[in-house]
This record gives structure tokens, sequence and C-alpha cells, in this order.
């Protein structure tokens, strides 16, 4: 084996890759739950009312017989039916409206997935499928602790639709146990480890710390784990090793964020499309990547959907910083402190809409607060022009007054939400450094504009503001306490706001372990 860093294929910037088209992404429909408070209108599937499903997150399609099929992850209702996963279908073909039909019990609430001799509990769910010859398999992670979010993937099959399943094999402990799956045929792609119908599975290891892999098995052979073969890089010539060890497989690019993610094939634009949630602490959102070949090389990554710029938070998103200016209620009950996030991208290729120069694909992904699943739509090709951002301009007079003397993370922001001033201690909780931020408004951290309308009320009332919010950061919670106060000119207006926050997170997991342990 060569070094692995020789192996692994880099990202590429340039337009000789799709591109996403500036502004195009947008909310299409809330596909679950009953009610959609951003349109004010009862949901197109009901599935509260018509099948006990109040609301779930995921959405991993499944092209089978004709159906489109959709696996979903934890859903919250009492009883036998506690954060199991249900599984729904649909045959339309319009992507504004997909009516959801789930498979049932006969008491005519959704039947979960129950794969025998594993567990199925919360953070337990079905991360991939796919249908090979009428027959259905999905790959299934199991074994969550505190310590390990995914502890193992396995791989199990229905021949009756998705209603019961047989357990085949543990797919991984490493590098696959997020996937996706698809099947190409004979001679499609030259580079393959095998002369039959392959199908293609692309993996991430570690939850939402993790780089992509890609492995192929043959079609026929895919209840058999052994013959399993791993991408392990790149020879000279780009010609591709593939290797029967899992430990060989090598990253496509380098991104460790990684979590839930999808790739389809686009015809429209003869490349492969991938799209991953990264929960990172700067530039958070829904990355987009594109290349010629499964194994790249792979384009630079694009955001094409962020909570903070693409119309998240306030529309369909529940943000705590706007729950006192936006009427409609999009929080769910006494879970108003937890903001909502982004994760669960899965392309559904059926609906993807376009031409050589533009491709609207369109993909479900989650929103956490409120807990359900969306349809969304996107642009992606060759725009005539990139359109940059507008250049911002800097106030360089920082204030003096309220420059911390306390190791707690403080930020001073200006009109407009300029980040005038952030100390130490906010740059280390971040992993930020000073030049990077105070240099570049683009590398703000996102989640240091979580206070931003809350800031400018702070500007219009001179009082200060004291609260508590939970963030979804990568693969848990963060709770801050933090207080906003005015800073104020020698004329007596407020010039600038600063924001106090601590980290008490590790605080208040506590006080939830012991409330647990209570009888």
């Amino acid at each position: 084996m060569t070094n692995q860093s020789e192996e692994k294929t880099k990202a590429v910037p340039g337009a000789a890759f799709p591109q996403h088209f500036p502004n195009s992404t947008a909310k299409v429909c809330q596909l679950t739950g009953d009610f959609d408070a951003h349109l004010g209108k009862p949901t197109l599937s009901r599935t509260l009312e018509r099948f006990g499903v109040p609301g779930t997150d995921l959405g991993n399609p499944v092209e089978h017989k004709g159906r489109l099929y959709f696996l979903f992850g934890d859903t919250g209702v009492l009883g036998r039916r506690w954060m199991r996963d249900p599984i729904a279908y649909t045959t339309s073909t319009d992507p504004e409206r997909i009516k959801l039909e789930f498979l049932a019990d006969d008491d005519g609430l959704f039947r979960p997935i129950t794969i025998p001799a594993i567990r199925h509990l919360a953070f337990e769910v079905p991360v991939g499928g796919i249908s090979i010859n009428d027959v259905m398999y999905i790959a299934f992670v199991t074994g969550y602790s505190k310590e390990k979010i995914m502890g193992r993937s396995v791989l199990a099959v229905s021949e009756d639709d998705g209603y019961t399943f047989e357990y085949l094999y543990e797919l991984s402990q490493d590098k696959f146990l997020n996937v996706a799956m698809t099947e190409v045929a004979p001679g499609q792609i030259k580079g393959l480890p095998g002369s039959t119908n392959q199908v293609l599975i692309w993996g991430a290891g570690e939850y939402r710390r993790s780089n992509p892999y890609l492995a192929a098995v043959s079609s026929e052979k895919i209840r058999d784990k052994n013959a399993i073969r791993y991408f392990a890089g790149a020879d000279k010539s780009r010609k591709p090793r593939w290797s029967p060890s899992e430990s060989d497989a090598v990253p496509l690019f380098d991104h460790p964020h990684i979590g839930e993610f999808s790739v389809a094939w686009c015809d429209q634009l003869r490349h492969w499309l991938m799209l991953y949630n990264s929960s990172y602490v700067d530039h958070r959102g829904v990355v987009f990547r594109s290349a010629k070949l499964p194994w790249g090389p792979w384009s630079d990554m694009e955001i094409i959907f962020s909570e903070f710029d693409s119309g998240g938070y306030g529309t369909f998103m529940h943000s705590p910083d706007l729950q006192e200016t936006v009427g409609t209620k999009l929080s769910e009950l006494k879970r108003e402190y937890i903001w909502g996030h982004v994760y669960g991208p899965y392309m559904l290729r059926r609906y993807f809409r376009g031409d050589a120069r533009k491709c609207t694909i369109y993909f479900t992904m989650s929103t956490w607060n409120p807990y359900q699943t969306v349809i969304m739509r996107a642009d992606v090709g060759y725009p005539d022009q990139k359109v940059p951002r507008p250049p911002q301009e800097r106030d360089e007079r920082v204030p003096t007054s309220g420059t911390p003397t306390t190791t707690d993370c403080m930020l001073i922001f200006g009109r407009d939400n300029r980040l005038l001033y952030a100390n130490q201690a906010a740059m280390d909780h971040m992993g930020m450094t000073q030049d990077r931020v105070m240099n570049d408004p683009s590398h703000v951290p996102d989640c240091w504009r979580l206070w931003t309308n809350r800031i400018a009320r702070v500007f219009e009332t001179g009082k200060p503001i004291r609260a508590e919010d939970a963030i979804p950061i990568v693969d848990r919670l963060i709770y801050l306490s933090f207080t906003l106060s005015p800073i104020y000119d020698p004329e007596g207006a407020v010039s600038a706001v600063s924001v106090v926050y601590r980290d008490i997170t590790e605080q208040r997991e506590v006080e939830q372990e012991q409330q647990n342990r209570q009888p």
C-alpha cells in the first residue's frame, strides 16, 4: 500500500463541475405531520391522523417496484412504537404533491421496521436502502451509546416489500455506518471490481465526524459480505484499486464533518451529485459536491442551504432568537429553547428536472424543531456567472467599555450585527483564531449569529436580555447561558451590544442524568 495521503482523491474547484445556482434552494412542502405551520395549512399526507405519525425525521428513499419508499427515523409515539422507524411510499410523479401511504399494522397505525437479533431504540435507525431484482435491502444502524452514537450498521433484506426483514450480516463498525447505495450496469463505469451489475456503496463513519468512503459489490452477491470490495485509492494512471479489507478504504476527499448524506447520478448533468449536512460550528448547512466518477475527484464544497441565510430560521425552522417577532409558532411544546437544525438531505432522483445546463433537484430534509421532514428543491448546473457576496465594511472602532475581565466567552456586536470584538475564551470555544475571524466576515461562526434579533432588540430598547439556548452541534445539544447588554456612547446612545455567554452543557447533562435515574 502507498501512503494514504497519496491515494486520496482531492476535491477540485472550478467550472468543470456543476455548481449551485445562488438563491435557488427553497422549501416545497412539509412531508410529515398533520399541519404545516409555515404555510398555515394541513399537510397532504396528514400522517398523525391517518397513521399515528405526529412527526419524524430522515426519509431515506428507495425506488422499489414502481413506488418511491421512504425509510423514516425515530418517531415519538407512546407504547410499543416509541422511537421506532416507519416506512412509507408514494406513487406520485409530482414533487409538489407527494402523498404518503405508510405500511401499517392491523390497528391502522404505522408498522415499525423490525430486524431480528438487533436492538431498536432511539438513534437506531435506517440509514440507506436499495431494491435489486424486486427485493428490498436496507442498512440499519444500531448499538447506540453515549460514547458512540452509531455503534454498528447491519444489512437486512425484505422479500415482502418492507413488511418483514431478515438479518443478513454486520456491514460495518467503522467507515460504513451511514451509507448511500445505487446499482450500475456492466460497462457503465470503467474501473469497477466486477463485470456484472454492481452496487456502489458510499459510506461515512463516526457520526458527523467522518470523511466519505466507497465500496462496491456484485448485485448477485450482495448477501455475501466477503464479496464487498473497498476503494483503496488510485494508482499513478488514476485506475482505482480495490481491497477486500475495509481498513484499506481511503477518504474520497477531506471534510471530516459528514453526517447523513446521499449520492445520486444526474442524467441531465452527467455527474454524480452528493448532498450531506455539516454540523460544524463554522458554516453549517447542506453541502453540495459533484464528480464524474464515483470515487472522484469531487468538486469543492458549496453550501446550498443554511439555516441562517436560506430562509430557514423563522420561516419553517424554530429559532429562539425569533420567537417573539415571528407570529407563526414553529416550535413543538416544551422545546421552545431548542434551535431547529438541518440534516438528512436525501435526494429524490425520480423528480430531477432540467437539461445539461440546469437541473432542479429535490431532496428530503429534517428540521429537528419542529421535528418533521420537508421536501426541498435546488437548482444545480452551470450558472452564467457566480453571484459574489456583497462586500461588508467593518467598523474598526471597537468600544472599550464592557471589555471582558472574566473567563466567560464575550463578543461585541455593532450595528447590522457586525462583529467588533471576540475574546480569547470565545475563540477557543469555537476553535477559531483572531486573524481568521476578524479579518474575514465570512469566517464568523454561524453559532455566533444565534442572537441576531435579540441583539437588535437590545439596540432598540436599551434593556439587557438573559436567556438559555440549546443548540444542535455535531452530535449533541450544546447548552449556552448568555446575557446581552447595551454599551453606551458618551451621548447616551446604544453604540454596541455585548454578549457574554457560558457553555453549561456538562451541568445540564448531569441534571438530566439525575432526573432519568429518579423513580
